[in-house]
């Protein structure tokens, strides 16, 4: 019984967390246009992951009840939010727009993306995700009362999930898409990319 019920909540927290992850949000679409470039795909995706794994364990030792009884967290969060995404939405566009070379190898400003900046910006998309924030932390810190003494296992179905899908992802882009994109490609990704997370900065702020 207690096996069952163990493999019950994984089952629940995967799925639950697999339909929330696979959303084309700006995590995924962070961890996509670096497997396209070929940068750190999997170094990107194994961060998200951890990022993911901290906020699903907050939401399961009761953060979302924390902020549910702080509201003034939550704008504090959407103004970080905007201004993460409108800077680094602002520097796709003008990459591709004006960039004279927007490449793989020259992300930004004709410089090669670095390991730790490739980091630095996965954790930015998925800790400065209010989307993410509160459907992790809130939805996981209602679920996880529901399965007693098994949510811990939910906890590791959810972390599964995430898992799965960000290093899918990785290797799809990685290996599924040509090692040279054409200039044109870059750029409309960058455009592309660009224009989601503006519009995701500018909705949190107006």
């Amino acid at each position: 019984m207690l096996k069952e019920t163990m493999w019950q909540a994984i089952g629940s927290g995967f799925l639950m967390q697999m339909g929330i992850i696979m959303s084309l949000g700006m995590q995924n679409l962070y961890v996509i246009k670096k497997g396209i470039r070929k940068e750190y795909p999997f170094w990107v995706a194994l961060t998200c992951v951890a990022c993911e794994v901290i906020l699903v364990v907050l939401g399961v030792v009761g953060a979302g009840a924390l902020l549910k009884l702080a509201p003034g967290m939550e704008g504090y969060l959407m103004v970080a939010a905007a201004g993460f995404l409108l800077v680094y939405g602002g520097r796709s566009l003008y990459q591709a727009i004006w960039g004279e070379k927007v490449a793989l190898e020259n992300p930004v400003n004709d410089r090669p993306a670095t390991l730790v900046g490739s980091i630095l910006a996965a954790i930015g998309f998925s800790l400065l995700n209010p989307q993410a924030i509160f459907e992790s932390i809130i939805f996981f810190g209602g679920m996880a009362p529901k399965f007693g003494e098994s949510a811990p296992y939910f906890l590791v179905g959810a972390v599964m999930a995430s898992f799965v899908w960000l290093f899918s992802l990785a290797s799809v882009t990685t290996f599924a898409i040509p090692q040279q994109p054409s200039r044109k490609t870059m750029r409309i990704l960058e455009a592309t990319s660009g224009g989601i997370l503006m519009t995701i900065g500018v909705g949190l702020i107006v």
